[in-house]
């Protein structure tokens, strides 16, 4: 039956009419639709009053609706699919990434207009609820293969919001938090300097809080020779070198390697960085500042639209195997 859906919210009467052989009745299949639901394999929402449902990404979807019930041996084959060549490829080769950076609060200044959707506040405040904490996947299969996170203790880190939020708590999973909770939560991560990521629509339903030891996304990133090619982001960061001092601690602190020191001056890789904004609240001497992108990219409104444009961007085979042998030169390429 899951080869009958895809990434776009169907009914059971249209998974049903789109099923040539062996039908089941429909009250059997909502019956193994709602299971498949409950076990994390299928995102359901509702659609005009009906339950609709849809196959998750991996990444951010069936990975983390296993959050609190992996194993050794689940976290191992999850490892070595997101590490080969083909999955990174398929990540990379869309007009839009998954997940998107968005500045910390502190980094935003007067001097650049920033869109309600790079806005963390506003995010929250556009959400209609509920709201949800639930343990980092990331951060305990760290745990489990023994390797601590650098940048924090807790493990209660990930919020989710709306249609996601509810899915999860029906789940039995996460906790349940208020719009204010939310908000301090996301106030804490920005402290510990982790990288704020929402989903890639402007109406996200979860926001990722990222560092460069444990996250998935992240790590992929640094492989690259050029991330910020493929990743959405609307600022990146510019030293201003009159006050810089090089100190390194912005070099430190930076979750993708896009900044390094030379001749006591801090210099930033502008095909690394993604506009996190953490080097800008951690310079003491205010020699950092984020500035807006040449070419921002349109970030899609909904989920449904944000799917629907990657769907509809995605690469050929041809084009795939030409960015992926440009990507191992270490050469500059765009998606």
């Amino acid at each position: 039956m899951a080869l009958n859906l895809s990434f776009r919210f169907q009914s059971v009467d249209e998974v049903h009419a789109s099923m040539k052989k062996s039908k089941p009745s429909k009250e059997s299949m909502v019956q193994l639709l709602d299971k498949m639901t409950e076990n994390g394999c299928l995102y359901r929402r509702k659609r005009n009053g009906v339950n609709t449902y849809a196959i998750p990404p991996l990444v951010v979807g069936l990975y983390e609706l296993k959050a609190g019930d992996i194993t050794p041996d689940y976290l191992k084959k999850i490892d070595d699919y997101t590490d080969s060549d083909p999955f990174m490829l398929s990540l990379v080769a869309t007009k839009h990434s998954q997940m998107r950076t968005i500045p910390i609060e502190k980094a935003i200044t007067p001097n650049h207009p920033i869109a309600t959707y790079d806005q963390i506040r506003s995010l929250i405040d556009e959400s209609g609820g509920p709201f949800l904490v639930i343990n980092c996947i990331c951060r305990e299969k760290h745990d489990l293969q023994g390797e601590h996170c650098e940048k924090t203790d807790r493990r209660e880190i990930c919020l989710g919001m709306g249609e996601f939020a509810t899915q999860v708590l029906e789940q039995g999973q996460g906790r349940e938090i208020s719009k204010q909770e939310a908000l301090q939560l996301l106030e804490k991560n920005q402290e510990e300097g982790l990288v704020i990521q929402p989903g890639g629509n402007q109406d996200a339903d979860f926001i990722c809080s990222c560092c460069g030891c444990c996250c998935g996304m992240l790590r992929m990133q640094k492989r690259l020779p050029h991330p910020a090619d493929f990743w959405t982001h609307d600022f990146h960061a510019e030293v201003n070198i009159d006050l810089c001092i090089g100190c390194g601690l912005c070099e430190k602190k930076c979750n993708v390697n896009a900044i390094t020191v030379k001749d006591k001056k801090a210099i930033v890789n502008l095909t690394r960085c993604i506009g996190c904004g953490i080097c800008v609240v951690s310079c003491k001497q205010e020699a950092i500042e984020l500035v807006p992108v040449k070419d921002p990219k349109e970030i899609p409104k909904t989920y449904d639209d944000f799917y629907e444009s990657i769907y509809k961007h995605k690469k050929g085979l041809l084009r795939r195997l030409f960015m992926g042998l440009k990507m191992r030169k270490g050469k500059r390429w765009y998606s």
